[in-house]
């Protein structure tokens, strides 16, 4: 999973948003903040992507993504 992802790493292609550049990456299981990482960069996309006329519903993209949590390591409470 990609540390920090921006709009212009997602291009379209055949139909579909492909993820490129990917050379900081971490594993999505087991990092303890991965969730969070993956629920900023998907809120960071919609974002960017609604700046330029697309409609993104982030709660509905971490459903499709099934990030509920169950598959994440947890945080560590300090």
């Amino acid at each position: 999973m990609p540390s920090r992802i921006v709009g212009y790493n997602v291009p379209w292609w055949r139909e579909r948003a492909v993820v490129i550049d990917l050379s900081q990456t971490f594993d999505a299981v087991t990092h303890p903040a991965a969730l969070d990482l993956l629920r900023r960069d998907v809120a960071s996309l919609a974002a960017y992507f609604s700046r330029h006329g697309v409609t993104a519903d982030v709660d509905r993209a971490l459903t499709d993504l099934d990030a509920s949590g169950r598959k994440f390591a947890r945080q560590w409470s300090r």
